[in-house]
């Protein structure tokens, strides 16, 4: 039965082969992937459910759904699931509610439920938001699992990522790849890891790049490229334009804490415009926001929100003027 594999693999309890069936049944297709994680919310919320259940009888699939929406834990990626992915979740919740099959899992497995696995297929992205306001893109036939504790935000990679890290100095944002580890000291970047090869682009902010030992990480800086063999100190190469290497991401940009110097950078790339700052005060005006699929229009709405900012578009040309004191909020 699948939901038993599925059940044993997110619970931690699968054999190797049966975690390895798994993750290529999840690359099979979009449907797959959305089950898979649908199970896995399922579980989440019945793990809470069994932890503050007072009588015998197992919460309804409804009220559970109504508990989660109310906490807003994940609720982003609940709310963004197409209709039939909602209504798939709830049915998978009456299903085995019924069967007692997960009340049974839980009670003799534990899990680490702050964890969090995405596996995309070969022609799919797929956009995480994590609970720290952290953002990650996947590129295809890529796996991340992330694993958030009080102290630390850890991310398991397989293949491509962009990161735009949310700054929390209190709880270490580390990415490992193979015995390689990319540590975040507040930054965007990317990572490509495989079998035998790392490689980080720094598109802004630093990086530390080591084995785990700080004493002997290498920093890197906006406009580094290193590359590190298994078992070798990384090569490090100097790029000027290190956003062009992320082209791999589609019409996507995550800003944060992006100075809007940088951000129109991006958005003159991505959308074939010129943006013009008509002072410099704007220039170190921050953005922390992430945008997918959506048109200039919008993404110029909010990037001037935010920054206190004027937008006029005419053709191909964006001026961006600030307001004056009379119009910023107080």
């Amino acid at each position: 039965m699948i939901y038993d594999l599925l059940i044993r693999t997110i619970t931690g309890r699968a054999d190797e082969a049966e975690v390895v069936a798994v993750r290529a049944w999840r690359r099979q297709s979009p449907a797959n992937e959305r089950q898979y994680v649908e199970v896995a919310r399922a579980l989440e919320l019945l793990h809470a459910a069994e932890d503050a259940r007072q009588a015998p009888a197992p919460p309804s699939a409804t009220s559970i759904i109504a508990a989660a929406r109310s906490t807003g834990r994940n609720s982003d990626y609940f709310d963004s699931l197409p209709k039939i992915g909602r209504y798939s979740l709830a049915a998978a919740l009456v299903l085995l509610v019924a069967s007692g099959l997960l009340l049974a899992q839980l009670q003799s497995a534990r899990p680490a439920f702050g964890a969090q696995e995405v596996v995309t297929g070969p022609s799919e992205h797929s956009t995480i938001v994590l609970n720290d306001g952290s953002v990650v893109r996947l590129a295809g036939s890529s796996s991340i699992a992330v694993r958030e504790s009080r102290r630390s935000r850890e991310v398991t990679i397989d293949g491509r990522a962009f990161f735009a890290v949310a700054h929390d100095p209190s709880k270490p944002f580390v990415v490992r790849a193979g015995a390689s580890d990319v540590r975040a000291i507040g930054t965007r970047f990317t990572v490509e890891a495989s079998e035998d090869l790392l490689r980080v682009v720094v598109i802004e902010g630093s990086v530390a790049v080591g084995s785990g030992d700080e004493a002997e990480e290498i920093q890197l800086h906006t406009g580094q490229v290193a590359s590190l063999a298994s078992g070798e100190r990384p090569l490090v190469d100097e790029v000027a334009h290190p956003e062009a290497l992320t082209s791999w991401v589609g019409d996507f940009i995550a800003l944060q804490n992006t100075p809007l110097s940088a951000a129109a950078e991006e958005i003159e790339a991505l959308y074939g415009v010129d943006v013009v700052l008509t002072s410099p005060v704007l220039e170190d005006r921050t953005i922390t926001a992430w945008f997918s699929g959506w048109t200039i229009e919008a993404v110029l709405e909010v990037v001037c929100m935010v920054a206190y900012a004027d937008c006029r578009q005419t053709g191909t040309t964006v001026v961006i003027s600030p307001k004056s004191s009379q119009q910023i909020p107080q």
